[in-house]
């Protein structure tokens, strides 16, 4: 499929011009991984996925197993995702269920423990209830209930996709395939696209099945899911009822349609939230609610309501568990705040040693919106002995680990990286 940018002079669009993007190779597995992992909204449309994992190292009899992503969805469902950087072979399938089958057997507290040390890896002071409240605006539910499975590929071939959607439709599998592909534009802008090969087929649970088997079957109304969404809050409004939750809204439709995916609705909500701080990831919206404090919304008024950067970051009692971290939108890039603080810290001596903590602290102190949990990927990125320094898309040399949660700044003339 050909990728085009539109090239428009003089605001007329009429007369404008497709300019075709060319197609490039996606030159590093781990690019990708890292672009799914920074994005977390883009794996499933519609829906955000909590990460909890990458390169999961899981030792199953005598091998080790090394899933690429491990995450949770709104449900408390486990999402593993396996990625290839070009045509997938078709070992992919069985590779794929050895995952499965590690991740079925693992407990919540497990879970939860795979999530501490992934949190704790990018410095994120947080546990792995606070982070799903955060994100999901909702109580953890009980984990691992079903499992979703993920093939993503710049290329896969027929078997492949014939063996999935065969899992999926026959045996119930929540598996799905998708394939990316990245065009650039004359300007250097690069684009990416990504198609669903597999996942579209609805899933029907055997009658025979176990407790935890339910069906997943695409929403085939006259309406829309965010006109769903839309009518289901005007009617909950009525009355002189001030606010709603994301909970009663789904248990609202759901009441009248139950064959409604309950993980879109808070997509829908933030989507067409004035004042939500990731509503710029699901474009297209229009302007009909507004954010009060975590799980609560209203709808919007803009005779009263005002968006401004205060009112885009949650206000400061609910920072202090923050379920709307603010984006960082001063002046300066978040790599530069953060080496100002290390080079303040250490008053460029190479050998004076400092702690992502310390550096989080004096960020803090000069930028109270800031985003904490940015301050450990800078590191990384900028510390080239440090296992996951070679994730980053843009790296640096600043930095240089001496042991585990213990850095100064790199020095050219001692530190060398053994290849």
């Amino acid at each position: 499929m050909a990728i085009f940018r539109l090239s428009i002079e003089d605001d007329n669009l009429h007369n404008a011009e497709l300019i075709i993007a060319k197609e490039t190779d996606i030159k590093l597995e781990s690019h990708l991984e890292s672009w799914l992992e920074n994005s977390p909204w883009a794996l499933v449309e519609g829906e955000s996925i909590l990460w909890i994992d990458r390169q999961t190292s899981a030792k199953v009899e005598e091998s080790t197993i090394f899933p690429d992503l491990l995450g949770l969805d709104s449900e408390g469902n486990l999402v593993i995702v396996e990625l290839k950087r070009s045509k997938t072979p078709r070992e992919v399938v069985a590779q794929l269920l050895e995952y499965a089958a590690w991740a079925k057997e693992l407990s919540d507290e497990q879970i939860q423990e795979i999530a501490a040390t992934y949190f704790q890896t990018a410095n994120n002071e947080t546990t792995l209830q606070n982070a799903f409240s955060e994100m999901f605006e909702d109580e953890m539910p009980a984990l691992n209930r079903r499992m979703r499975l993920f093939v993503v590929a710049a290329e896969i071939p027929g078997p492949v996709l014939r063996v999935c959607r065969f899992l999926r439709t026959s045996h119930s599998m929540d598996i799905n395939c998708l394939t990316v592909a990245t065009f650039q534009t004359e300007s250097g802008e690069v684009l990416v696209n990504v198609e669903a090969k597999v996942g579209d087929e609805d899933i029907i649970a055997p009658k025979a099945a176990g407790q935890n088997a339910s069906s997943i079957v695409r929403w085939s109304g006259d309406k829309s899911v965010r006109e769903v969404v839309w009518e289901a809050v005007q009617e909950l409004m009525q009355g002189n009822k001030e606010d709603f939750t994301p909970k009663e809204v789904i248990a609202f439709i759901l009441e009248k349609e139950p064959d409604f995916n309950k993980s879109t609705v808070q997509c829908e909500l933030i989507a067409e939230c004035v004042n939500h701080t990731s509503r710029h990831h699901y474009p297209g919206g229009d302007d009909r609610y507004w954010w009060i404090s975590r799980g609560k919304y209203r709808l919007y008024n803009p005779e009263i309501d005002k968006v401004g950067q205060e009112d885009t970051i949650a206000p400061k009692a609910a920072r202090q568990n923050p379920s709307q971290p603010p984006r960082w939108s001063g002046n300066k890039l978040v790599r530069e705040i953060v080496l100002e603080a290390v080079q303040e810290l250490t008053g460029g001596d190479i050998n004076v040693e400092f702690s992502p903590k310390e550096v989080s602290t004096l960020i803090s102190n000069k930028y109270p919106d800031f985003k904490l949990s940015n301050v450990g990927p800078e590191l990384a990125a900028g510390c080239p002995n440090l296992p996951s320094h070679h994730h980053h898309f843009v790296k640096h040399k600043y930095y240089w680990r001496v042991r585990p949660g213990i850095y100064r700044l790199y020095d050219p003339k001692r530190d060398k990286i053994e290849e």
